[in-house]
């Protein structure tokens, strides 16, 4: 079994998904909506699918209580739970055990077990104890409708087909303070009771995670290390704040409750690119051994106020807009500093760009010019590397000063 209990942090959450429909917008129609109308909802249930054709001209259609059947051998049109067969025929609606047939059907054989009806509110006779290979997956009513709110959304819509694909059952239950629990074998969510009377749009929440981490489990097979399961994690995670983000934008739910504060944290974890980084501190993947060591993080790039305005000015022509482009791209530090008598120099690592102290006290326009070159110069070296030859080195340096003059020119004039 595969347990999630909310963690001491905020964001350690535990979600799960399913879905039930194969089709955005499925539903009952023609001779399926009539069975369903006579049988009940209690017992048909929500549609996993539309209507579909087999091969010999028979339809089906799965629901969370069975499977819909047209017949066209005689033709009639049934619903059965697996152990009971409901059949609107010749004689309005019946049920039979489904080891039994009526002797108007096609497939009666003399002998055979013969049917009479059963009302259908009387529950038949406990079967004898027999394997069954693949029992049909129950959906709670409540979390059915979820699984369809889940559906508006492009991201929720991947995750609804993924349930449909596992066949898991999804139902409330209590596992202690859990916000959710999942098994794969046989495939089974269970959503904490506590979110009984939250939104559709909440439960739908909530149920993304879980079946996206069963579904890496039944593609992939169990994680084998911290770093596959951290990253599976991730992803179901980020999955969930799609959704969420999909649903009710940037900002998230307005006026939330106190479990959809919890859905809005999650967004802006996403959002911020934190989502990783909050599960490394969480001890769901300990059982794979201690995380690899975190890298030193990249120290963000320094851009002097008084050069900030400069970049600015330079965007004031075609030619300084593709050079302060170029700057932005490198993400490239820019300060003043003592360099001795050169005007400005360039450093690879990290990447900067020092102008001599003295400049400070210049026009914008004089800074913009002299922060042409060495970015110029850092944007080759990065994109071709150092210069092989004298020749090359001096094309190089030539095609910089004269974009470094063009500048010059676009904005004062010949």
């Amino acid at each position: 079994m595969r347990l999630f209990a909310p963690a001491l942090v905020f964001l350690f959450f535990v979600l799960t998904a399913s879905s039930v429909s194969a089709h955005s917008h499925c539903e009952f129609r023609l001779g399926f909506k009539t069975l369903r109308d006579l049988i009940g909802h209690d017992i048909v249930g929500e549609c996993l699918e539309n209507e579909h054709y087999n091969s010999i001209g028979d339809s089906n259609q799965r629901t969370t209580g069975g499977l819909m059947a047209w017949r066209k051998a005689d033709n009639w049109t049934a619903f059965t739970d697996g152990y009971r067969t409901w059949i609107n025929g010749p004689n309005g609606l019946v049920v039979r055990l489904n080891t039994e047939r009526f002797e108007w059907e096609a497939d009666y054989a003399p002998g055979g077990g013969i049917a009479t009806p059963l009302p259908k509110d009387v529950p038949p006779p406990t079967p004898s104890p027999q394997p069954v290979a693949s029992p049909s997956p129950t959906t709670d009513p409540i979390l059915a409708h979820a699984y369809h709110v889940m559906r508006r959304s492009p991201t929720g819509n991947q995750v609804a087909d993924t349930f449909v694909r596992l066949g898991a059952n999804v139902q409330f239950g209590t596992d202690g303070t859990l916000l959710t629990s999942w098994d794969e074998f046989p495939p089974s969510i269970r959503l904490h009771e506590r979110y009984r009377r939250e939104s559709y749009e909440m439960q739908a929440f909530m149920l993304v995670y879980p079946t996206v981490l069963m579904a890496s489990v039944v593609d992939f097979g169990q994680p084998t290390s911290w770093e596959q399961c951290i990253s599976r994690r991730t992803d179901a995670y980020t999955q969930a704040a799609k959704y969420w983000l999909e649903t009710y934008g940037a900002r998230g739910k307005q006026n939330p409750t106190e479990e959809e504060k919890f859905a809005n944290a999650v967004l802006r974890a996403h959002l911020d690119n934190g989502i990783r980084s909050v599960l490394v501190m969480d001890s769901l993947c300990d059982e794979f051994g201690a995380p690899p060591p975190m890298p030193s993080p990249t120290p963000r790039p320094i851009v002097d106020p008084t050069l900030e305005r400069a970049l600015h000015v330079m965007r004031s022509t075609r030619t300084g807009r593709e050079i302060a482009d170029k700057f932005a791209r490198l993400g490239a530090s820019a300060v003043f500093g003592d360099i001795g008598g050169s005007t400005s120099r360039w450093d690879s690592s990290p990447l900067r760009i020092t102008i001599n102290q003295k400049y400070r006290s210049e026009s914008a326009e004089a800074l913009a010019h002299v922060l042409i070159w060495p970015t110029l110069a850092m944007s080759v070296w990065v994109e071709e590397g150092n210069s092989t030859t004298w020749n090359e080195c001096m094309n190089r340096m030539v095609a910089i000063e004269r974009l470094q003059a063009q500048w010059w020119l676009e904005k004062f004039g010949a």
